[in-house]
């Protein structure tokens, strides 16, 4: 690697691979490298393929391996990211009824529960690996800021959630 960027020698091919998603990407291509029948082919990782790539249901299997093994530690995961729990598993970790009554006391039933904000919908959730390109603008945009508060506030005004009872 001339300069410890993803820039090869003049003239030589670079071989590489186009959906790299797994930690064992650089094993692949040398693998690749080592099939290949051209001579000045370089061991190099391009770095699109290294630094912006996205393994998607990796980060869910981590998630959820980090979250079994700190209950059976008898731990609790702090609401700072996302959570992949089921509702069962949730639930079974933190106190519903309690919580329920804490909500009731305080009229906050009209709103979204603790685990419906936190925990990942896995039956509707992809893969930003693999969404289209569409979809992957929309989800995109949708999350910067201002768009992402103003698209709440009108979801709020659409399904007249702000008139409770």
């Amino acid at each position: 690697m001339p300069d410890g960027t993803d820039a090869g020698s003049k003239g030589a091919k670079v071989a590489q691979l186009t959906h790299a998603v797994d930690p064992w990407v650089y094993m692949r291509i040398e693998q690749r490298i080592n099939d290949a029948s051209v001579e000045d082919t370089q061991d190099l990782i391009p770095i699109k393929d290294y630094v912006f790539r996205n393994p998607g249901r990796m980060i869910v299997r981590a998630n959820r391996e980090i979250e079994h093994k700190t209950a059976e530690l008898g731990g609790m995961k702090c609401f700072y990211a996302q959570a992949f729990y089921t509702q069962e598993e949730f639930w079974s970790l933190y106190d519903k009824r309690w919580y329920d009554d804490v909500r009731v006391k305080y009229k906050a039933s009209g709103m979204l529960s603790i685990s419906e904000k936190v925990n990942v919908d896995l039956s509707s959730w992809t893969a930003p690996s693999d969404m289209t390109y569409r979809q992957w603008l929309y989800q995109t945009f949708k999350e910067q800021w201002p768009v992402k508060g103003i698209y709440g506030v009108l979801q709020v005004f659409l399904d007249r959630e702000y008139l409770l009872n």
